[in-house]
C-alpha cells in the first residue's frame, strides 16, 4: 500500500497549507495512520484507524486523490470529511492552516518526542530520516525514536 502525507514537505511556499494527517490505502479504503500532535487534524478530532469515506461531496477512494484535494484547500476554508470510526459514522470539520516551515515542525516534534509523546516520537523519526528540518538525514537517530514509538505500542512505528 502506498503512503502519503499532507503533513510535511520541503519548505513552506506562500499559500501552502497543512493538515497534519498521514493516511494510507488499505485494501479498498483509506485509513488514518498518524496525526501530528497540535495540527489542524488533531484539533479536528481525527484518530488512528479512522476510515475516510467522503471529502465534502466526493467519495474517498484513493489516498493520492484525497491528499491532493485536501492540499489544494485554501487556508481558512473548512472541509467536511465523513469518516467511519469503527462502526460509527462521524462528520469532522477540518480547517487547513498555513504550513509551518520544516524547521518549525522539527522543533515542535522534537519537543513532543522528548516529552514522551509517542506520535511526536514517530513524526520526529520521520523528519530525521528524511532530513526535513535538519542539514542532513540522521538514520541512526531516527531509528532510536522509531524504536521508542514501537516499544510504546504504536502499530505503524
Amino acid at each position: 500500500a502506498g503512503r502519503g502525507t499532507a503533513a510535511v514537505a520541503s519548505g513552506a511556499p506562500t499559500g501552502a497549507v497543512w493538515i497534519g494527517l498521514q493516511i494510507v490505502n488499505r485494501r479498498d479504503d483509506v485509513r488514518v495512520v498518524s496525526i501530528i500532535p497540535g495540527s489542524p487534524a488533531a484539533r479536528a478530532g481525527f484518530q488512528r484507524e479512522d476510515r475516510l469515506v467522503r471529502l465534502d461531496d466526493a467519495e474517498v477512494r484513493q489516498m493520492t486523490e484525497s491528499v491532493k484535494e485536501m492540499a489544494a484547500t485554501p487556508s481558512g476554508k473548512s472541509r467536511r470529511i465523513e469518516i467511519m470510526r469503527g462502526e460509527q459514522p462521524l462528520t469532522i470539520e477540518l480547517m487547513p492552516e498555513p504550513k509551518p516551515t520544516n524547521e518549525q515542525l522539527f522543533t515542535r516534534m522534537k519537543k513532543l518526542a522528548e516529552a514522551g509523546d509517542h506520535d511526536g516520537e514517530y513524526q520526529f523519526a520521520l523528519m530525521l530520516a528524511g532530513g526535513l528540518g535538519t542539514p542532513e538525514p540522521d538514520l541512526e537517530e531516527s531509528a532510536k525514536w522509531l524504536r521508542r514509538a514501537a516499544e510504546a505500542g504504536l502499530p505503524y512505528a
